[in-house]
């Protein structure tokens, strides 16, 4: 999948460490487990740089929220893209954007309180 300038896999953004993006399919099925639970958060105006933003951090939230199993770190990236929650690229510390270089992850635009206050419930 492509979004922006940038090509995406089921692993989350493709580097150029890894050559040309493998055609990795993101299952819809993951797709739509991180939809139902990012419906539940508010996006936000902009992308705050945290880590517990990143497509990482948030597709382990959403293995926890939902106990369904593996989340691919491409299906929330994917989820985000069409839901029209804003993304911010993350590039590694020798790659900047303006350099050619391809993400290696990404900060997603949704509200962490949110977030936080559904892991409270689960554990409740």
């Amino acid at each position: 999948m492509k979004i922006g300038d940038y090509w995406a896999c089921s692993a989350g953004f493709s580097t150029e460490d890894f050559g040309d993006p493998v055609p990795d399919d993101v299952e819809r099925s993951q797709v739509e487990i991180v939809k139902s639970v990012f419906a539940q958060c508010r996006p936000t105006r902009t992308v705050q740089p945290d880590e517990y933003l990143t497509i990482g951090w948030l597709k382990h939230d959403v293995e926890r929220l939902t106990r369904r199993g593996y989340i691919s770190r491409g299906a929330v990236l994917v989820a985000a893209a069409e839901m029209g929650i804003n993304i911010l690229p993350v590039f590694g510390e020798d790659g900047p954007a303006d350099e050619g270089f391809s993400p290696i992850s990404a900060f997603v635009g949704i509200n962490r309180r949110d977030v936080d206050r559904l892991l409270r419930e689960v554990r409740a």
